[in-house]
């Protein structure tokens, strides 16, 4: 149903609306002018079709996290899952005050990291829809000086075949374990780079038996300096008493989601998602993107012409997006825009985006990201793999061609009251732009803006 007629079309209803009246009028005087009244009726019927409207209705896209092929055995991204996180004495022994830590990295409270725990995060981000059960076992001595080694993961294969609860963390009864951390502990008297911090930490997917009825499917490798803060970072630190970014960062792949930083370094800070993101600089939520794959949010697409409004409360608590095209979208996997309402509240207090008046503590943007995450497939339709060497995934596109990125923030917006936007140096600043579509090698013509924000409810314009 149309949320909104446009007042070019006032004049034209108010004619139909008169003509209609006075065709009921003559028909009091004389029945046989009843055809006024036909008419008016016709009229006022067919005018409808020509009104300049926008509909902006809830949809449920086609499509899953799985199809893109980043996981082929994603964890499930709705419902209780158990995770097993296994220490690992690889550099150095484990103490109880390191213990003690990562438990509060895994498993803590607010009070105790200064932000957010993996599973605290999860439940905060997915809107309540997931929930982490996370089991730690004493710590694994090892044979070795590096943690990407067969001898780590025969010694780990072993020592989860004592486990003997071990089933219950196969969440989906698939006959795998879904997920498996293990933390190792390394040199502390040094800082790695952002470089050493993708080379030290990561997720493998694997088909290993643990016994006669169950495989290991993820095994996630994090280095316990990141819980020390001992890594160069994107996102703001001054508060984090206990860092777990890296810890939430993996488990996005256990999910399913691909990285999203830029990899190709002559494109550095333009490419795709600016390091705002945890999949992309581990830096505040997940993107509107990740969550639509992970069935975590809310989709309505925008379709018709001239304008429309809708209302939006912040992304990161509660999860609305509109999608805007220029062709029909029923799939999770095609080209797109994505609009949201940006807020640094919650999961997104550590993110390195500031408000243009430093006396604000809570500030609301638009946020709007091109999605170009078609599929690569074969004569049958079935997904392929790429494997280029920043691409090894199902998607046609990744963030590491400029020209030709999956997921990229085109525009964000500070909303500064008074029904004024005002730049961010962030992104390109324009709140009517033209938007280039790959698909069709179209494009499209988009207006839009935050009329208010009242009571973290922000009232969006959109016209088409």
């Amino acid at each position: 149903m149309p949320l909104f007629f446009h007042k070019n079309n006032i004049f034209l209803t108010e004619l139909i609306a008169i003509l209609y009246l006075l065709g009921c009028e003559k028909m009091k005087i004389k029945k046989k002018i009843s055809i006024y009244c036909l008419l008016g009726l016709s009229i006022l019927s067919l005018s409808s079709c020509f009104k300049s409207t926008i509909t902006i209705e809830k949809v449920e896209l086609e499509g899953n996290v799985k199809d893109s092929l980043v996981n082929e055995r994603p964890i499930q991204s709705i419902g209780n899952n158990n995770i097993l996180a296994v220490p690992l004495n690889l550099y150095n022994d484990y103490n109880s005050d390191m213990l003690d830590k990562l438990d509060k990295a895994l498993f803590g409270t607010s009070e105790e990291t200064g932000y957010y725990s993996l599973s605290n995060y999860i439940k905060e981000s997915s809107y309540q829809k997931l929930n982490l059960d996370i089991k730690r076992t004493e710590p694994l001595s090892v044979d070795s000086n590096s943690f990407d080694n067969q001898n780590v993961i025969d010694s780990l294969i072993d020592y989860l075949n004592q486990i003997e609860d071990i089933k219950k963390f196969d969440n989906n009864n698939d006959n795998y374990i879904d997920s498996v951390f293990v933390i190792y502990t390394s040199d502390l008297s040094t800082t790695y780079t952002f470089k050493q911090r993708f080379e030290n930490n990561k997720t493998i997917y694997l088909d290993k038996s643990i016994n006669d009825t169950l495989k290991v499917g993820n095994i996630s490798f994090v280095d316990y300096a990141t819980i020390e803060k001992k890594y160069y970072s994107y996102y703001d630190t001054k508060d984090l008493l206990i860092d777990s970014h890296e810890l939430i960062h993996q488990f996005g792949h256990v999910l399913g989601l691909d990285d999203s930083e830029d990899f190709e370094p002559s494109i550095g800070e333009k490419g795709g998602e600016y390091h705002t993101t945890m999949m992309s600089g581990m830096s505040g939520d997940f993107s509107a993107f990740d969550k639509m794959l992970l069935k975590w949010t809310d989709v309505y697409i925008a379709k018709g012409n001239q304008t429309a409004s809708t209302t939006l409360k912040p992304f990161v608590t509660e999860g609305k997006v509109v999608l805007i095209s220029n062709h029909e979208v029923t799939s999770l996997y095609d080209e797109y825009l994505v609009l949201e309402l940006y807020s640094n509240q919650k999961l997104n207090k550590d993110n390195c985006i500031k408000p243009s008046n430093p006396k604000k503590n809570i500030f609301y943007s638009i946020r709007a990201m091109h999605v170009n995450a078609q599929l690569k497939t074969n004569s049958t339709g079935r997904v392929i793999k790429n494997d280029t060497e920043y691409n090894k995934t199902g998607f046609v596109a990744d963030n590491s061609v400029y020209n030709y990125q999956r997921t990229r923030f085109i525009l964000f917006k500070e909303y500064s009251g008074e029904d004024e936007m005002t730049n961010l140096n962030l992104y390109n600043g324009y709140s009517s732009f033209l938007l280039a579509f790959y698909r069709y090698n179209s494009s499209k013509t988009i207006t839009f803006s935050l009329v208010k924000v009242e009571d973290d409810t922000a009232t969006l314009s959109i016209t088409l």
